[in-house]
């Protein structure tokens, strides 16, 4: 039977790595993974769980985790744009786009006709207000809004809030009786549909990549500058 590490003992690990200089709940993982394998491959040779994890409050293990934990910030934010990015591409330039054109299409030639104007005004107000539904739904869940902190999603909220301006703009200030045709609601309509699309897509991939993450991981880490070395060392 394969030895692995107890609950317990992975949130013991867990919480040194925090205390000890690693905040980034991915990288943190990676991490847990590590240790993990070298205090078993430890607890083997006939150590104990505690008498290791002893051993390795140091001064030296302190400074080498803060050095990891400072490249990975360094190099993080760019490696996940480009990630975004190599998805997003691939979602809009790939077989995908086929569906794209054709909808924008169909959605331009479905409010050429007088009797569904109005029907394309209530179906924009409702894609935004159910867009905002989905971020307050994301911030309330617990493990999710940990999720979207280090994620970058915040731009889909900033992408809905510019959609509801402009829709008021050209919708409820310029139209109240919604019944004057702007040709500029189904393309809004349309991005919008692509852009969730997009969004979704890239949060399945977050899912996955995060899956391994506990809350241990994810909760509130311990502060990232520790005013004192000896501190951790108690």
């Amino acid at each position: 039977m394969v030895k692995v590490l107890t609950p317990y003992e992975l949130r013991e690990l867990t919480l040194f790595l925090k205390r000890w200089g690693i905040d980034h709940p991915e990288l943190l993982a990676e991490m847990v993974d590590h240790y993990g394998e070298k205090m078993l491959n430890e607890m083997a040779e006939g150590r104990k769980f505690q008498e290791i994890l002893s051993s390795w409050k140091t001064k030296t293990t302190f400074h080498a985790l803060r050095h990891i934990q400072r490249e990975y910030e360094e190099i993080y934010p760019s490696l996940w744009r480009k990630n975004q990015w190599k998805v997003a591409k691939s979602i809009l330039f790939g077989h995908d786009a086929l569906w794209y054109f054709p909808l924008l299409v169909v959605l331009i030639w479905l409010y050429s006709f007088p009797s569904l104007i109005e029907s394309f005004h209530v179906l924009l107000i409702m894609k935004i207000i159910a867009a905002f539904g989905i971020i307050i739904y994301f911030l309330i869940r617990k493990r999710t809004r940990y999720i979207l902190s280090f994620r970058n999603f915040g731009a889909y909220y900033i992408f809905y809030t510019t959609i509801f301006q402009t829709a008021f703009r050209l919708v409820w200030k310029e139209d109240p009786e919604w019944q004057s045709p702007n040709m500029a609601v189904p393309v809004i309509i349309w991005v919008s549909i692509v852009i969730d699309y997009v969004y979704l897509q890239l949060w399945r991939k977050t899912l996955v990549e995060t899956s391994s993450l506990t809350m241990e991981m994810l909760e509130e880490h311990i502060p990232k500058h520790q005013s004192s070395l000896q501190k951790p060392s108690r």
